[in-house]
């Protein structure tokens, strides 16, 4: 009667709470966002699942730089795609690749360069990757041992 209880309904959830982004968003910002991980909560893979879903909702930065040809940076020579560029914001140096260059020139813009500097594309997270390697090291033994377990 009691099979499956512990897990299905006081272990099924788990909340982790960043109090710097909750006071970075104000009190317009969503309160909460779910991740469902296929794991219990209060285990190891519940753990690594909060910490990519934390690297999943932080901000980075990206940024539309807007100037005329040639003046400061000339497009293939100073500038092209992939290139890396440098932003400040808020007294910060970030640097990324250059993603997109939109070139206008019409009758109201002569030559106007817009440069995408970073996609908001953004990389998993350093402990979800060591994750990721125990897994396929488990996974390695599995197949070396002819093992079921853990499969």
């Amino acid at each position: 009667m009691l099979n499956g209880l512990l897990d299905n309904v006081f272990l099924a959830w788990s909340l982790v709470e960043d109090f710097d982004v909750r006071q970075a968003l104000g009190p317009y910002g969503f309160p909460e966002k779910f991740f469902p991980s296929g794991a219990s909560a209060l285990s190891v893979d519940a753990f690594f699942a909060e910490i990519g879903a934390l690297w999943d909702v932080r901000g980075y930065a990206a940024a539309i730089v807007s100037f005329i040809d040639g003046y400061p940076y000339e497009l293939g020579r100073d500038v092209y795609p992939g290139a890396m560029a440098s932003i400040i914001r808020g007294g910060k140096l970030y640097t990324d690749y250059i993603e997109n260059i939109t070139i206008t020139d019409d009758r109201k813009q002569r030559n106007r360069i817009e440069l995408q500097i970073g996609d908001g594309k953004h990389e998993q997270a350093a402990i979800v990757k060591v994750q990721r390697k125990i897994v396929d090291v488990e996974h390695l033994i599995n197949v070396l041992t002819q093992s079921t377990q853990g499969a």
